[in-house]
């Protein structure tokens, strides 16, 4: 039987059409009398986007010729913003807020931020960002104490930086005690025995270089921030910075501000043990105060990781020549300086055999 019926497509006169089959208008490819053809679902679909490339094609969005055309998932993700969605989600739930604009390393303390800065952050408020510092060291460093990593670089890492200390040993947190210029660096203690397969120190405690820090003072274009000795702001690039001015998943419940580039003792002609952190609620500092040592003066003092607003005083437990007194005083200056006295008068310390001071927590306000 001749083939006359209107699908036009071979199919012998009364045929039935396959479940699977419609019936659009279509072209003949010669330019004749449009006739309607027989057309398969996947027939419809390349005939208005073409045939998918790979598992996962969407026809969401329109091209500049007016087509729908096929999107890739992660395309029509990043079409619908859900990547972006996603990661704000994330980020509120954890009481982190993406910082607007782009912010920039000024100085080893300070952040070149947009304009406005003073209409969103404030004093007291956390801050994250990333910065990738990572070094190969040439060594294999055994485990002990007052342990050399040798490399080529050491910019970037000062004394008293945590750090994490990496190979195919595993992980481990150590602190730096000695930095030799593009020589080795020296941290105060290992517990692994190292290797050179996979030798990296990073700084600060993670190995994807998300650091912490408190915002300590905003000016309109520029943030200052303060981690003690935890974490360094390295002249690097800084990517996905945050902020939270509340409970931030994460956050340091304290940062270190012991040893070197920290609270720094005076008075002592050696430190024996020195646990001093603090931490911050709004413009309230708390300082965890707590060392020892050998004296080798009538004086002690130590610097604050924040200059105090106005002068404060508190009382603590200290020891004098080996032993305990009852009660001492301590003075917070409306500076970085915190002296702390003998007794209630003021009086002086003994310049020989063992001091210091109790743990105790301080509060002073700054900004």
């Amino acid at each position: 039987m001749a083939d006359s019926t209107i699908f036009g497509d071979g199919v012998p006169d009364g045929a039935a059409p396959a479940l699977t089959d419609y019936v659009p208008i279509g072209q003949s490819p010669s330019g004749e009398t449009p006739s309607f053809v027989r057309q398969t679902l996947a027939s419809i679909r390349n005939l208005f986007m073409g045939a998918p490339t790979a598992a996962g094609d969407f026809p969401v969005s329109i091209d500049d010729t007016g087509k729908y055309v096929k999107r890739t998932l992660a395309q029509t993700k990043t079409i619908l913003g859900v990547d972006t969605l996603e990661t704000k989600m994330n980020s509120l739930l954890g009481g982190l807020f993406l910082c607007p604009g782009t912010h920039t390393y000024a100085s080893a303390t300070t952040i070149t931020v947009p304009a406005g800065a003073l209409s969103i952050y404030s004093v007291g408020d956390k801050y994250k960002y990333t910065q990738a510092r990572s070094q190969a060291y040439t060594n294999d460093p055994a485990a002990g104490s007052n342990i050399e990593l040798n490399m080529t670089d050491t910019s970037g890492f000062n004394v008293g930086n945590i750090v994490t200390v990496s190979s195919s040993a595993g992980s481990e947190q150590a602190r730096v005690t000695v930095v030799h210029a593009n020589t080795h660096l020296t941290v105060d203690t290992l517990a692994l025995n190292h290797t050179t397969t996979n030798p990296v120190v990073y700084i600060g405690k993670t190995t994807t270089g998300e650091k912490w820090a408190y915002i300590t003072a905003v000016a309109d274009e520029l943030l200052t921030i303060n981690s003690g000795v935890d974490y360094t702001l390295e002249n690097a690039t800084i990517t996905t910075p945050y902020y939270s001015k509340g409970r931030a998943v994460g956050f340091p419940e304290w940062f270190n501000w012991d040893g070197v580039g920290g609270s720094n003792p005076t008075g002592f002609s050696a430190i024996s043990s020195n646990v001093t952190k603090f931490s911050m609620e709004g413009k309230t500092v708390n300082l965890l105060i707590g060392f020892q040592g050998t004296s080798n003066a009538a004086t002690m003092s130590l610097t604050a990781p924040i200059a105090a607003s106005q002068a404060i005083d508190a009382l603590c437990r200290a020891l004098d020549n080996s032993a305990t007194l009852s009660v001492s005083h301590i003075a917070v200056l409306a500076s970085t300086t915190i002296d702390i006295y003998q007794g209630m008068s003021g009086g002086g310390w003994t310049g020989s055999n063992n001091k210091g001071v109790y743990p105790i927590v301080v509060q002073y306000k700054v900004g």
